[in-house]
């Protein structure tokens, strides 16, 4: 079961699972296992420009090797928050949303200094895909909102809305 899907620089798109890591065609959507993975519980990816493959999940963000399979922890979500579901970057910034006090809230990693904060609450509940289009980021919920997100406040605003439960997003 696929919880995300993460598009590279070099465009192969890749497909995590709570313990795997995944190859997805872009013309079938079809999954191929590339790798097991020790944590079980990734449910968040992108991969920054620089093509590192970087994953969350319970209350961790780490980096994934494609090749070996190694997850390396760099830095926890803040106190009291854990993975909501999705991770993008934004330029040279990371941002995840996470489940904290109530609905899901953006967080933003510094991955350099290892460290996180929050920057605010969302508004909506359940934002499981993120994707960030040049310097915009959409959040895609699993009520099948599409949402744009505010990359400074958090602050979300409903776009549109289907029927469609999203799990993940991902864009270049």
């Amino acid at each position: 079961e696929l919880t995300d899907v993460a598009l590279s620089p070099s465009n192969v798109l890749y497909g995590i699972g709570f313990n795997a890591l995944y190859t997805v065609s872009q013309q079938t959507g079809a999954a191929t296992l590339l790798k097991n993975v020790s944590t079980g519980s990734i449910n968040g990816a992108d991969v920054s420009p620089d093509g590192t493959l970087w994953v969350s999940g319970g209350s961790e963000l780490a980096t994934l090797d494609p090749q070996s399979g190694a997850v390396a922890f760099v830095a926890s979500f803040p106190t009291g928050s854990t993975s909501s579901g999705d991770l993008a970057w934004v330029g040279d910034r990371l941002l995840a949303t996470a489940v904290g006090g109530g609905g899901d809230e953006l967080v933003e990693f510094d991955v350099a200094g290892k460290s996180s904060k929050v920057l605010g609450p969302c508004g909506f509940g359940c934002i499981w895909g993120l994707a960030a289009y040049g310097a915009t980021l959409y959040g895609l919920t699993c009520e099948g909102r599409v949402l744009a997100i505010d990359t400074t406040t958090g602050a979300a605003k409903q776009l549109a809305t289907s029927t469609a439960t999203f799990w993940g997003a991902s864009a270049r």
